[in-house]
């Protein structure tokens, strides 16, 4: 029992792996050319937006329109908001003004908003103290100090504004 002929099965194997090889190349070569038009184009839309927004001179502040409705003194909530001439509107974090004014407890509400070309607007809503309560308290080096605290209609407890006589709102007693 001799064979005489052998099938060569080698000559499809070689197809199979340059065809293998092949598309393995092909996938490689789609996926790093979408990995980088995606970089390309984050990148481009980065710098895009900052030359065109994020330091365009036409978006700078050039006003700041500050109103309340109360006794604080608009350069006081200008202070207190952490904004200045000359940033850029489209910058500033609106979330970050308003959370910084409130943190105050003389204020009850603000409300914050961008007009377009260079105007920012803040308006606020203050609290109206309806009661003064005097807490004594240790003073330090011995003896005792009386603490003044207004409290308004809801509760809510604050310290008195030093406010100039021409803008008092209210006058406890």
């Amino acid at each position: 029992f001799t064979r005489e002929h052998v099938l060569d099965v080698k000559l499809r194997s070689d197809k199979a792996r340059s065809a293998r090889t092949r598309m393995i190349a092909l996938s490689l070569g789609v996926v790093f050319t979408l990995v980088a038009a995606v970089f390309v184009l984050f990148k481009g839309s980065q710098w895009a937006l900052n030359e065109m927004v994020y330091s365009n001179p036409a978006f700078q502040i050039r006003q700041l329109d500050v109103q309340t409705d109360g006794i604080i003194l608009p350069e006081q909530l200008t202070r207190w908001s952490g904004v200045r001439l000359g940033e850029n509107l489209m910058e500033v974090d609106l979330t970050r003004v308003k959370r910084e004014l409130e943190l105050n407890p003389a204020i009850q509400s603000v409300s914050v908003e961008r007009i377009l070309p260079g105007t920012l607007r803040i308006r606020v809503s203050e609290r109206e103290p309806t009661a003064q309560v005097n807490v004594p308290r240790p003073r330090q080096g011995g003896g005792i100090e009386i603490g003044v605290y207004h409290l308004d209609a809801d509760g809510y407890v604050m310290l008195p504004l030093d406010a100039p006589d021409d803008r008092i709102g209210f006058i406890l007693r």
